[in-house]
């Protein structure tokens, strides 16, 4: 039963290993202001269909853009006219980011 539970837990951790590495192994966390993006559907969430919406962030480690899944209601309350940037928090390393946090600033 042991082996079975160990497999699992390795082969759900292989799917996501390099949001682990990041996430278990960060050189440093850093912030930074980023531009934005929001797009409805939000990105896939494999055969369960889509995200409600998508918010794209500029990766400030990696100058590439990331696709999180939110929703309305959450952009709804923490999104107010004119905020035209995202402060965002991330756990960087050689391999990538991993955002931890983000919220809508004036920029």
């Amino acid at each position: 039963m042991h082996s079975r539970g160990g497999f699992c837990l390795g082969f759900i951790l292989s799917l996501n290993y390099y949001d682990v590495c990041i996430y278990l192994f960060p050189d440093k966390v850093i912030s930074y202001e980023s531009e934005y993006d929001v797009v409805f559907p939000g990105p896939s969430r494999g055969k369960y269909g889509h995200c409600e919406a998508g918010l794209w962030l500029k990766d400030q480690n990696t100058s590439r853009w990331i696709q999180l899944c939110t929703n309305k209601e959450f952009l709804r309350s923490h999104h107010k006219q004119g905020m035209t940037g995202v402060w965002v928090t991330a756990r960087v390393n050689k391999i990538g980011s991993y955002i931890e946090k983000y919220e809508f600033i004036y920029m």
